[in-house]
């Protein structure tokens, strides 16, 4: 739900329809590419600009508010796209589609959408949103390590029970071991299911990274 939205059900009014919206839309994206192409001058330029900016709205469709996205962030990548070269441009907008992609995974879609006004705030050139990129990724490393030690400590675990299990059941007294046998199996039974739990998060997180990668175009 966008700040515009919330502010409209605060006050009591109508939520907008889409009629409504897609109007306030494209009032607000004429704003800002004919700011772009006074700030740049270039017609033909500016226009390749907006086309390259239009598929980074698309592209952060789903991951942070739409309206939002446009109303606070475009202003200031549009301010920002005067200073650097379309190429450099080109990969500011994927790095912070790539960015945006680890905050939501962490923060989810209403803190991402604040996240992301701060960070096209700050980040003014394609040196800063790299360094963004670098904590973000950073950050998503760290989550797979210690899911990859705690699943490796897990592991040792259920081999040294496995371990246990067979000595005690083993031999000539192992008949008379079944309670002990059957306890440490249920002690397995459910570290596997952590394993299992543990392996599913580590794969959700492995997969925020791969998609991170891909926005990034690495």
């Amino acid at each position: 739900m966008s700040t515009l939205t919330r502010d409209t059900e605060r006050h009591g009014a109508a939520e907008p329809n889409h009629q409504s919206v897609n109007f306030l839309k494209g009032m607000v994206r004429q704003q800002w590419a004919s700011r772009l192409e006074n700030g740049i001058g270039d017609k033909i330029l500016s226009r390749q600009i907006v086309a390259d900016i239009e598929l980074h709205i698309s592209n952060m469709n789903g991951i942070v508010d739409q309206m939002d996205y446009e109303l606070f962030c475009i202003p200031n990548i549009i301010a920002h796209a005067k200073h650097m070269s379309k190429d450099e441009l080109y990969r500011y907008l994927k790095l912070m589609e790539s960015v945006a992609v680890g905050y939501s995974s962490m923060h989810g879609r209403y803190i991402t959408n604040l996240l992301m006004i701060g960070l096209t705030s700050k980040a003014k050139n394609l040196g800063g949103v790299e360094k963004y990129y670098r904590t973000v990724s950073g950050d998503i490393e760290s989550r797979l390590t210690a899911y990859n030690a705690a699943l490796e400590k897990r592991r040792a675990r259920i081999s040294r029970l496995s371990a246990a299990a067979k000595h005690h059941g083993s031999g000539i007294f192992g008949i008379f071991r079944r309670k002990r046998v059957a306890a440490i199996n249920r002690r397995i039974e459910l570290g596997m299911r952590r394993i299992d739990s543990l392996s599913g998060r580590m794969g959700s997180v492995s997969d925020i990274q791969k998609s991170m990668r891909l926005k990034a175009g690495i």
